[in-house]
């Protein structure tokens, strides 16, 4: 069953959030794409994987509710007929596309070529290559196409709540629905997505283990997970790290933006549950120790979550059941300093962004020394991470409707480097 809530934070386990299937397939918690699929035939496993496990379970569509669709939504329509690639785009026209903008990514990155976008120019140590990532992205933009399937019905497919801890599904099951990636013809795809919700499928019928319990799926897939733990079978070089993002009320809104660092008095902050032998270490070394390490389990009623995140230098993100949290996001939005308390985390958009400039690691062995960390960081290297902070802040923002270089974007940028098969940078899997 899912995860509780944090009592006195909004955190929560997002371990089923997103996948993306490539046969290679790759589901997005739920939400499916598929490489390299014949699209003259009907992808039918998750209809009839779905079809059992309502009979196994017993369970029924809800009726409608003011957050779902209507009634007449849940009636299952036949399947339409596939559509046939067009004559003129054959798979392999489709490849040399990729093995062109292969090259052109490889040249920027060999010879730092500098391109130029009238929106944006990323520059800055943030970008362990600022020329390889806008190159990269920019003939992501250019060639970049998925098709997207029409079977099933909500709130299993084409539905997902974009509220609360996991809403970050349902809001990208909507985007790439709309989005200008979204190809009509079959064969002028890259990816095939399946628009499936893993969250309404605990919501509706029962916890499943998608990846896992298909073994053909799970090793031919890219995976987007929020929880990308390399020692539970996270791999980065092929699987992409989705940031796990708290949408209150389905938007940014009063979540963007804080004090100076001049104006902020409390050295480090963490409030939150005991999920976890990581926070249960943090809680026995510092609750109540320091007024200047500000570990709460609950948080006093005098106290606002948000408001302490803006009054705090760093803010401490923990791992709890599993291994991401969306702190380390609402960290950056804040312009507090995340400080990245987790074993094996492959973090978001690695490829593209250096960490190491804008958060601070600790190891689990090192919570006892905390303080001594962080009050030995310099006051001007920590005022250059706070600002890099911001700077790299837009790359996690939600917007509706989405905006280049934004969260949504750099989802499907990182899943377009595995598709070419390109890395911007090293990576090394567990």
């Amino acid at each position: 069953m899912p995860l509780p809530l944090d009592s006195s934070s909004p955190s929560s386990s997002c371990s089923k959030l997103v996948c993306f299937v490539v046969i290679p397939l790759i589901l997005l918690s739920g939400l499916a794409l598929v490489l390299n699929h014949n699209p003259s035939t009907t992808f039918s496993w998750p209809l009839s994987f779905l079809d059992a496990m309502n009979s196994h379970s017993g369970a029924r569509a809800p009726a409608a509710t003011a957050e779902g669709p209507e009634p007449a939504a849940y009636t299952r329509r036949a399947a339409p007929p596939a559509a046939q690639p067009t004559q003129d785009q054959s798979p392999n026209m489709v490849e040399a596309s990729l093995a062109q903008a292969r090259a052109t990514i490889h040249e920027a990155q060999r010879n730092n070529e500098t391109s130029y976008d009238p929106d944006y120019v990323p520059t800055g140590p943030m970008y362990r290559n600022p020329h390889a990532f806008l190159r990269s992205y920019l003939e992501m933009e250019k060639l970049f196409k998925i098709y997207v399937y029409e079977d099933g019905e909500p709130p299993l497919y084409h539905y997902s709540k974009s509220l609360g801890i996991l809403g970050i599904e349902g809001i990208i099951i909507h985007q790439i629905e709309i989005s200008k990636f979204r190809t009509r013809d079959p064969g002028k795809a890259h990816v095939y997505f399946i628009p499936l919700s893993v969250q309404s499928i605990v919501a509706y019928a029962y916890t499943p283990m998608i990846s896992l319990a298909v073994p053909d799926l799970f090793k031919n897939s890219i995976r987007v997970l929020c929880n990308a733990n390399t020692s539970e079978g996270f791999k980065p070089s092929t699987d992409v790290s989705l940031p796990e993002i708290y949408l209150p009320h389905g938007t940014m809104d009063g979540l963007i933006g804080g004090p100076p660092p001049t104006e902020r008095s409390i050295l480090v902050f963490y409030a939150g549950g005991i999920h976890g032998y990581i926070r249960q270490v943090l809680m026995e070394q510092w609750k109540d120790k320091d007024p200047d390490i500000q570990i709460h389990e609950y948080l006093p009623k005098n106290l606002s979550y948000y408001g302490m995140f803006r009054k705090s230098k760093y803010c401490i993100c923990p791992s709890g059941w599993e291994v991401a949290s969306p702190r380390m996001v609402e960290g950056l939005y804040m312009g507090c300093v995340p400080v990245l308390l987790k074993d094996h985390y492959a973090k978001p958009f690695d490829d593209v962004l250096d960490w190491s400039t804008f958060s601070v690691d600790v190891q689990v062995n090192e919570i006892r020394d905390l303080k001594k960390i962080l009050t030995a960081i310099p006051q001007e290297q920590y005022q250059e991470m706070q600002k890099r902070g911001i700077q790299v802040r837009r790359h996690f923002e939600v917007n509706l409707p989405a905006k280049r270089y934004d969260v949504f974007h750099m989802i499907l940028h990182s899943i377009w480097l595995r598709r070419i098969n390109i890395q911007l940078h090293d990576t090394h899997d567990s």
